[in-house]
């Protein structure tokens, strides 16, 4: 006969079923559950809800012996897998060490990572929360999940907010006197603001790195930003090193991926003469002169990336272009609607492209240029220019004038 829910016992046992990562003690511990304490036969499934909340588990379940007045329960667990990548995006007020700590209390075996479920994003955001009270510090917890764009890989952003620490300063360490002007232009309008760890971290490695390619230092390195809390001004105080390195000259370009268009073609678009700085503004304005001509003959989601590989004994730097064509289009049709029927009939006979020829950015601009901005101007009508979006039939483009007042 089985004994009410309500019945209570002396809990004499807590066993555990499933263990990989934790440990026997460190379950329990997450259950609530302690050996000699008097127990409800109700308050096991309390206990079992709790674990599952936590996010820790896949599954929780239990069975329990009675004899006299003594239980004895077995907790049967699937342990999930720790996957997810944590960044601690502006928790200045505690080391790392007390980070994996603290937060080690309520997820056990806690190494920067966490499992990738709701629970556990949960029990990060309650466990970090209670740290920021216990130093009697105000802000709300955060913890998002986070897609880097380049690698696709997730992970889960932790963040104080309302409020955030504020930027007191930037402080900058191997700035030349040449560049130092450029440097504190990007930097110093984030004093004041709030402090982002990931925010300085891309800024490092995006604007701050750009900053010197435009100047020819392909060797440049910008350090990881290090910040500690200043209390004499109630934020953060950033600091930021560089290794300038040398100024390097243009050594050329190397050509992959352009099937549609042979290298001679596109190695007069880049504007440089072997000698010159390699400043990463011409070499930008290269590259869009090289998607404009891809246009020209139907690719228009042309895109190219390159690399750079500097010889320091030389000081030059020598390009590795990569061109990803995409998909060649092809014209579809052309619609005219805001006109007279006769000028619409004028218009469309006047387009070069007939269904099925290659689509050309080229032609299309002439167009835009020569034939329907004259005749808007007379009509006193105006357009936003030429609407494309994919045809129904595969790779090819509908063209859409839309004229109005």
């Amino acid at each position: 006969q089985q004994p009410p829910p309500d019945a209570s016992f002396v809990l004499e046992k807590v066993a555990v079923t499933g263990l990989k990562r934790y440990s026997a003690e460190e379950v329990v511990r997450t259950s609530g559950l302690s050996a000699g304490t008097s127990v409800r036969l109700a308050e096991l499934e309390g206990a079992a809800s709790r674990m599952a909340e936590t996010g820790l588990f896949d599954k929780v379940s239990y069975r329990y012996a009675t004899a006299s007045n003594r239980v004895t329960v077995t907790l049967e667990i699937v342990e999930a897998t720790w996957t997810m990548p944590v960044v601690f995006d502006n928790f200045v007020w505690m080391t790392a060490a007390e980070l994996t700590s603290e937060i080690g209390r309520d997820m056990p075996t806690f190494d920067g990572t966490v499992p990738g479920t709701d629970g556990a994003r949960i029990t990060l955001a309650k466990t970090l929360q209670k740290s920021l009270g216990s130093r009697g510090l105000p802000g709300t917890v955060e913890v998002v999940p986070f897609l880097k764009l380049k690698t696709k890989a997730q992970q889960y952003v932790a963040k104080v907010t309302n409020p955030s620490p504020r930027v007191c300063a930037v402080r900058t360490t191997g700035t030349s006197p040449a560049m130092e002007k450029e440097v504190k232009a990007v930097t110093d309008p984030l004093s004041g603001t709030d402090y982002s760890r990931a925010y300085l971290v891309g800024m490092s490695a995006g604007t701050l790195l750009g900053v010197y390619h435009k100047r020819g230092h392909w060797a440049a390195v910008v350090g990881a930003p290090e910040a500690s809390f200043d209390s004499s001004c109630g934020g953060v105080v950033v600091s930021l090193a560089f290794d300038e390195g040398s100024v390097y000259q243009w050594d050329g370009a190397d050509w992959n991926g352009n099937s549609r268009l042979p290298a001679d073609q596109l190695i007069p678009l880049l504007p440089f003469r072997s000698g010159d700085v390699a400043d990463s503004t011409k070499l930008d304005d290269g590259i869009r002169r090289v998607r404009d001509l891809y246009g020209t003959v139907g690719h228009l989601a042309a895109a190219v990336t390159y690399v750079a590989h500097v010889t320091p004994s030389t000081q030059r730097v020598r390009f590795a272009m990569e061109v990803a064509e995409g998909p060649q289009f092809r014209m579809g049709t052309l619609t005219v609607t805001g006109l007279a029927p006769q000028d619409a009939a004028n218009l469309q006979k006047k387009w070069k492209l007939k269904p099925g020829d290659v689509y050309s950015t080229a032609a299309a601009q002439v167009f835009f240029r020569e034939e329907l901005v004259p005749l808007l101007r007379q009509k006193g009508l105006r357009s936003d220019g030429l609407e494309l979006k994919a045809g129904t039939v595969p790779q090819t483009l509908d063209v859409t004038i839309n004229a109005r007042k």
